[in-house]
């Protein structure tokens, strides 16, 4: 799964994920040294991190269509 961000400052940002049995692989940029394992679902963190970009007042520009319900409108992403 992916979220692409677009900051209030102008920065891309680009979350891809990849899920294993052992937890979630995150890469951020496509940079290596920006590579981290979490112990959470892939849905669920895709969730949060846009709920975040959202209350931050970021811009969704792009991602994954989640199949979990939100308050936020985590699967509308602009054309910026």
């Amino acid at each position: 799964m992916y979220t692409k961000i677009l900051t209030s400052d102008g920065q891309e940002i680009n979350i891809t994920t990849q899920q294993y049995v052992v937890g979630l692989y995150v890469i951020i940029n496509n940079d290596p040294s920006q590579q981290f394992g979490v112990k959470t679902e892939e849905t669920k963190y895709h969730k949060d991190i846009r709920i975040k970009c959202i209350k931050n007042g970021d811009t969704l520009v792009g991602g994954s269509v989640l199949d979990v319900k939100s308050k936020y409108p985590i699967n509308t992403f602009s054309n910026n």
